[in-house]
């Protein structure tokens, strides 16, 4: 990693987050996989969470909503079918318990920079 990228990640990505995949524990009667328990994939993630309002309306009224997301460095390992567990500061102190599920994953400027993923309290 060249010494721009490393401060890039040093200074955006201040949180870290615990990613977490299904297990694949075989297949039912029609052929399909079945998943048993969560079990962690990834750990100490370099990340930053978020918190990104969106507005939306109902007839007359506007309503503001706080969607929360975490941003991770370009070619981080994360799938739509995952989900994200103890986001924390870099001293460990929990900023938000999980888990969340995983409603969105994109590469927001489309220059790989960062993926952008939009998390929703399970």
């Amino acid at each position: 990693m060249c010494a721009m990228a490393a401060a890039v990640q040093t200074t955006l990505f201040i949180h870290k987050a615990t990613i977490q995949r299904r297990t694949a524990s075989g297949t039912d009667p029609a052929g399909h996989p079945t998943y048993g328990a969560w079990a962690n994939s990834s750990t100490d993630v370099a990340s930053r969470y978020d918190e990104r309002g969106e507005s939306s309306r109902a007839g007359l009224m506007q309503y503001n909503v706080l969607r929360p997301m975490l941003f991770f460095p370009i070619g981080t390992d994360v799938k739509m079918n995952d989900r994200i567990t103890d986001i924390k500061r870099a001293d460990d102190t929990v900023i938000s318990p999980g888990p969340f599920g995983i409603l969105g994953i994109a590469d927001p400027a489309g220059e790989g920079h960062h993926l952008q993923v939009t998390i929703e309290k399970a």
